[in-house]
C-alpha cells in the first residue's frame, strides 16, 4: 500500500524548493525563524514522571485527520492542530481552527506565493496573533490568491507561550505532562512513508530526502517500557495508521539532533476559559 499523498508528492517533484514548510534544505537560516520569533525561550525542567499517566492516549476520537491535498500548506495544518490540542487541554472543549488562514497569513508575513510553503517563524506569529475558525473561510484544496476581510473580524485563539524541545525525553514529558502539543517542521525522508511506526530517522541522502515538512506530535503507546509519540500527518487518513504514526525514542532523538529540526512545544491559549484539574487526583487527559 502506498501512503503517500500522490497530488502531494507531484508538487514536491515540480518544486524547486522542495519546501513543504518553506525553507530549503541545508540552508544555514533554517532554525533562525522560529527563535527569533520565540524570542529565545527554552526548555524548563518539567517531569511527567511526577505523577501517573495512562500508558496509551489516542485522540483520533476527536481531533480530525486532515488532508492538505496539492497544496504545500502543511505548515497551517501543522500549527492549528497543534493549538486545537492546547484548547482540548485546557478547556475539554474541541474547536477547528482555519487551516487555510494560518497558511496564507504566514505567507504574506514572508512575502511567498503559489507553489511555496510558508516558515515556522511566520506562522507562531499568525497563531501569537490570532486565528479564527475553520467556519469562518472553509478550507479548499485550491489556491486562494487572497485572504477574506472576515477572517480579521473574529481571531480569538491566540496562543501565548511555546518552548523550543530537544529530545525523545523532552518531547515526552512535554506531552505526557499536559502542557500541550508539540509542532514539528523537519526534513522527510523515504524512510518516514515506510508502512510502520517510526523507530530510525535517517536524514540527508542515507535516508532518501524528499524536502521539508510540517507536522504535530500529540497521543502516546508504552511499548516495551517505553513511551512512543504518536505522529499527526496532514496527508488524510489514508497514511499510516489512519493518518498518524507512532515515533520511538530513538526516533525522536535523532529526528531532534538533525540540523534542519525544530520542535516546539506550544501551550496556554488566549480566548478560553481554562478548566481546574486536581492533578494528584485527576487527570487532564479523561
Amino acid at each position: 500500500m502506498n501512503n503517500s499523498n500522490p497530488n502531494l508528492s507531484d508538487a514536491i517533484a515540480s518544486s524547486r524548493n522542495l519546501n513543504l514548510s518553506g525553507w530549503e534544505y541545508g540552508d544555514e537560516q533554517v532554525g533562525s525563524f522560529f527563535l527569533d520569533a520565540i524570542n529565545g525561550d527554552e526548555w524548563f525542567n518539567f517531569s511527567s514522571k511526577n505523577y501517573p499517566v495512562p500508558d496509551k492516549l489516542d485522540s483520533r476520537h476527536w481531533l480530525q485527520i486532515e488532508d492538505q491535498g496539492p497544496l504545500p500548506s502543511c505548515i497551517g495544518h501543522g500549527f492549528t492542530s497543534a493549538v486545537e490540542v492546547v484548547a482540548y487541554l485546557q478547556t475539554a472543549g474541541v474547536i477547528q481552527l482555519n487551516r487555510m488562514f494560518c497558511y496564507r497569513e504566514a505567507q504574506k508575513k514572508d512575502r511567498l506565493g503559489r507553489g511555496q510553503g510558508a516558515t515556522m517563524g511566520s506562522a507562531y506569529k499568525v497563531i501569537r496573533e490570532g486565528l479564527p475558525l475553520e467556519s469562518v473561510w472553509p478550507y479548499s484544496k485550491n489556491y486562494p490568491r487572497s485572504i477574506p476581510k472576515k477572517c480579521y473580524e473574529d481571531r480569538p485563539y491566540k496562543i501565548k507561550n511555546a518552548v523550543r524541545l530537544r529530545g525523545a525525553e523532552q518531547v515526552t514529558d512535554w506531552i505526557l505532562g499536559g502542557q500541550g502539543a508539540v509542532v514539528a517542521g523537519t526534513a522527510w525522508t523515504k524512510g518516514m512513508d515506510a508502512d510502520r511506526d517510526l523507530d530510525r530517522f535517517r536524514g540527508g541522502s542515507r535516508g532518501g530526502m524528499h524536502g521539508h515538512h510540517c507536522y504535530m506530535f500529540f497521543d502516546w503507546e508504552k511499548k516495551n517500557g517505553e513511551y512512543w509519540i504518536r505522529l499527526y500527518n496532514s496527508w488524510s487518513k489514508r497514511w499510516g495508521d489512519k493518518g498518524t504514526k507512532l515515533c520511538s525514542p530513538r526516533f525522536l532523538d535523532e529526528l531532534s539532533e538533525h540540523h534542519a529540526s525544530i520542535l516546539y512545544g506550544l501551550t496556554d491559549l488566549e480566548g478560553a476559559e481554562p478548566r481546574t484539574i486536581d492533578f494528584r487526583e485527576d487527570s487532564v487527559f479523561k
